[in-house]
């Protein structure tokens, strides 16, 4: 869970000016994530590094140092990966200098670095078939990564007025804006809060471009975008923070807004009415009191005979039926009969159930229900056992 904090109002800065906004995550993880780094970078405004996982996850580090909860295997992949260094200050070395040290550190299998030792254990439950001896698995620990994370700043409204397109960068992972005079490129979806109404409206309509293999990864980016059209999350508005989106909310006097209070209501109201109607949709099964409950047994045969089944009658054995028959069966009798247990064999009236279910003979099946919690009911020799509570519940809603 990740949420919104607001630290001021008023949001005036210069550069290297502090953000006054951040996003901050409460989850504490005890694993390190094993999925692969597609790219990463260093983001001045930020004053971070941002590696972007091949699963989408981003993760945000303070300093270099941060680096030192990394083990060798994940300093060798960083390395490898593709390195981005956003920013605006042409004098800020900070990112490059980290990467070149990686580099040199690489060539010599970083014995200069400190680094963490991933563990190895035991799992006691399943055996190598090929030794007899318990799996060993590698575990890695979580890396030292901040929780809380600056937002960008918020630019004026109408900044994608010469807006082109925009695509997804399957390399680097990140989002590219193309206008006539300018770029924007983005690792992480919540960085395009930055802009303003009228830009995010623009983003939602126009179609992002991406390869067809990756249209998965681009539509996380329209997802976001949609997210931010639906709580008008642009700048300025920020601190109007839904709890789906980034949790509860988190700052000075932030109360939760009236009309999200009776959003919330108006869904739970929704909720309820479709579990009671759900409950009542039971009964419909559109027969009628003249429709029988049971067929002579010689036209239950015959229709026994056509689905194939080869044994006898009246006990119907389901697994003398095809395979295909008996997954049909075998609902039936969860989900209609009434059979504590012998889920295996139907009788007489649930054979004619069965056989007017698939040939679409009209067929009682109001009274094979009712029949069934009466006998249950009415039987002193065995245990009390209720059968199905939500035809109750729609009798005793109705009386």
């Amino acid at each position: 869970m990740v949420v919104m904090m607001n630290v001021g109002a008023e949001r005036n800065l210069q550069f290297g000016d502090k953000p006054d906004r951040y996003v901050i995550t409460t989850e504490k993880s005890k694993k390190g994530n094993r999925s692969g780094i597609r790219s990463w970078e260093y983001n001045d405004e930020k004053e971070m590094f941002i590696v972007l996982r091949k699963t989408g996850e981003v993760k945000y580090y303070a300093n270099s140092e941060a680096f030192n909860s990394w083990t060798l295997v994940d300093l060798r992949e960083l390395s490898n990966a593709g390195f981005h260094d956003q920013v605006k200050n042409p004098k800020c070395k900070i990112g490059v200098n980290f990467f070149n040290k990686l580099q040199q550190q690489a060539r010599v299998n970083f014995r200069d670095m400190k680094l963490a030792e991933s563990t190895i254990e035991e799992d006691a439950e399943v055996l190598d078939p090929a030794t007899g001896k318990p799996y060993k698995i590698v575990k890695w620990l979580a890396t030292k990564h901040t929780n809380t994370v600056p937002l960008l700043k918020e630019l004026p409204d109408n900044t994608l007025k010469n807006f082109q397109f925009w695509m997804y960068d399957p390399i680097s992972g990140q989002a590219v804006i193309v206008c006539d005079d300018s770029e924007y490129r983005f690792i992480d979806t919540r960085d395009l809060m930055c802009f303003g109404e009228n830009d995010i409206n623009l983003l939602a309509k126009s179609q992002i471009q991406s390869d067809p293999q990756y249209e998965v990864c681009a539509k996380s980016w329209t997802g976001a975008v949609a997210q931010f059209m639906n709580f008008k999350l642009w700048s300025g508005q920020r601190t109007r923070v839904e709890t789906q989106l980034f949790g509860p909310y988190v700052g000075r006097n932030i109360p939760i807004l009236p009309e999200l209070q009776r959003k919330r209501k108006e869904q739970a109201k929704k909720q309820k009415r479709k579990q009671h109607d759900s409950g009542l949709t039971v009964l419909k099964f559109g027969d009628q009191p003249n429709y029988p409950t049971s067929y002579e047994q010689d036209r239950v045969v015959q229709a026994l005979r056509r689905m194939s089944y080869e044994g006898g009658y009246p006990t119907v054995l389901k697994k003398l039926f095809p395979p295909y028959w008996r997954v049909l069966i075998n609902i039936f009798l969860h989900c209609i009969a009434e059979n504590k247990g012998g889920l295996d064999q139907l009788n007489k009236i649930q054979a004619s159930a069965l056989v007017a279910l698939v040939n679409n003979w009209n067929y009682n099946f109001s009274a094979f229900i009712f029949d069934n919690m009466k006998k249950i009911l009415e039987n002193p020799k065995k245990k009390f056992f209720m059968l199905y509570p939500r035809f109750i519940w729609m009798i005793l809603d109705a009386k």
